[in-house]
């Protein structure tokens, strides 16, 4: 495990999404106690007073489920209990995993002449545009400058930009995070207003499952939809209508 110390607290993660234990193969339950018990009380005798540990969705290891369950027998509480949103890449077209609705706005999207490509860190400033409008839009907080998402982008490969285009003109952004081999976090998916009965963001989660189902990804992890625990009801609606599954994603908490 690994984290930052602010405080007092020990949090694992600060800014990232996930955290908690990094587990390498199966081990006995005994040494994952062995392991936390070990970790409390080092953070302890550092002058930590809490400790604080966000999880990855249950969709991202089967692991997950039993760590949680070894945390909470060590003395550990439930923090918060959150809802994300993964679409599972197999070996079948995005298409069967959406609704008749967003099948249509994809075909409508299509017939349109519309078109999604990768695209360099030098079109960031106009991607970042509409992510900005459409932040604004729904009320979402805007969780990165600029500045900062230009750094992470220039100097992590794990950042990959995609657009979607009407003719030579953005209509749709994403910025993607490659968590592992095998998973793919969709950090940010933004379109323009004026193109909204065209919905270029299905498109746009289309070209995006194909480009991650060829490179032999197994999960496109979609976000969260609650804040703790407290679901957005609006949020939830157009991840599932993207045709993304559930899975929970927990918040623990310990004080030393």
């Amino acid at each position: 495990m690994t984290f930052s110390i602010i405080d007092k607290k020990a949090i694992s993660p600060y800014r990232a999404p996930l955290g908690g234990l990094n587990q390498v193969g199966e081990l006995p339950i005994e040494i994952i106690e062995e392991f936390i018990y070990f970790t409390q009380q080092k953070l302890k005798n550092e002058g930590i007073s809490l400790v604080v540990l966000n999880f990855a969705p249950f969709c991202y290891s089967h692991r997950l489920k039993k760590q949680i369950q070894t945390f909470l027998k060590c003395g550990w509480e439930i923090d918060n209990s959150d809802v994300g949103l993964f679409l599972e890449l197999k070996n079948k077209s995005y298409w069967q995993s959406i609704d008749p609705g967003s099948k249509n706005r994809l075909n409508k999207a299509k017939k349109a002449g519309f078109y999604c490509k990768k695209i360099h860190v030098d079109e960031l400033d106009s991607a970042y545009k509409i992510l900005v409008s459409n932040r604004i839009r729904n009320d979402f907080p805007i969780t990165m400058k600029f500045e900062d998402l230009n750094f992470m982008c220039q100097n992590f490969k794990e950042y990959e930009l995609f657009a979607a285009y009407d003719d030579e003109k953005m209509i749709s952004m994403a910025v993607c995070i490659q968590v592992s081999d095998k998973i793919s976090y969709l950090f940010y998916l933004a379109d323009l207003h004026e193109y909204r009965s065209f919905s270029p963001n299905i498109l746009m989660l289309n070209y995006i499952y194909d480009h991650y189902l060829e490179a032999g990804f197994e999960i496109l992890d979609l976000g969260v939809v609650s804040e703790k625990s407290v679901i957005n009801r609006g949020l939830f609606d157009f991840k599932k209508n993207l045709g993304g599954s559930t899975s929970k994603k927990y918040g623990l908490i310990k004080y030393l």
